[in-house]
């Protein structure tokens, strides 16, 4: 049911991390952020690549939302992407929201934003109180998780206790983050391959072999990162892998077999 990352300016968001996110929650993202006193909203990104490529060139000592879509209402385009512009301030939302009109179309978040806006209470300093008495009665009564970015890049997040914190930044649907660390085998120093959080829970190297074995097999181990093909399972460096229109990567003998490849 999505996810938002709230992700304060002195932190930064990996591309593995995302990227294991945006696996999760495939049908669509977008991000937010505040520049000269006003919300910025670049969202509509329907494949990985195009996310990160544009991301990254802004999240640098930048406080940003992402919010990245798994639809379970409407349809699955670039117009049920979030976050959404509401009056001056830019909303993201995770969950289900009940008793909304039915809508083939727009998805339960955009049609609630669409109500938001028409309250007029996200358009000035003035209103915000009531926005906020607003938003917290339906994150309660709902289940929700909502982010709020405000003019001056300040966020308020609704029903912070359902999410999960990890090194300073926020997950709406728990921690889907993938933190390596180094490891000795037989005096080579294996990076990257060791630990696999995911969700808070930790393995060690021992249940990925694998993982270790590619690693092994390479005359010098590097920095460059690895990762996971998705139709195979191998793991290899990410220079040597592809990237379909999909966002799905691909290892070399894979990518053979499909045609959308993204060059």
């Amino acid at each position: 049911m999505c996810v938002i990352i709230y992700k304060p300016e002195d932190k930064i968001l990996t591309k593995r991390n995302l990227k294991q996110n945006w696996k999760a929650n495939p049908d669509g993202g977008g991000f937010m952020y505040a520049e000269n006193s006003q919300v910025i909203i670049e969202k509509g990104f329907m494949g990985f690549r195009s996310f990160w490529k544009r991301y990254n060139q802004v999240q640098h000592n930048k406080t940003v939302v992402v919010h990245f879509r798994i639809g379970t209402h409407g349809e699955l385009s670039p117009i049920n992407t979030q976050p959404f512009k509401v009056g001056a301030c830019g909303f993201a939302h995770n969950g289900i929201l009940h008793g909304l009109p039915a809508d083939k179309v727009k998805s339960d978040s955009n049609l609630f934003a669409g109500m938001l806006e028409k309250t007029g209470l996200f358009n000035s300093t003035d209103s915000f109180e009531a926005m906020d008495v607003l938003l917290n009665s339906y994150a309660k009564s709902n289940s929700s998780k909502f982010a709020v970015m405000y003019p001056d890049g300040n966020v308020k997040l609704y029903n912070e206790k359902a999410g999960a914190w990890d090194d300073g930044v926020w997950y709406s649907s728990g921690i889907r983050t993938w933190g390596f660390s180094s490891y000795r085998f037989n005096g080579k120093l294996v990076k990257n391959t060791s630990i696999t959080k995911y969700d808070g829970d930790t393995y060690d190297f021992d249940e990925y072999p694998y993982v270790v074995s590619n690693y092994l097999q390479q005359d010098n181990v590097s920095d460059e990162e690895w990762v996971e093909c998705d139709f195979c399972g191998s793991w290899q460096p990410e220079s040597e892998t592809k990237m379909t229109q999909q966002g799905n990567v691909l290892c070399y003998q894979c990518a053979k077999k499909v045609k959308e490849i993204i060059c």
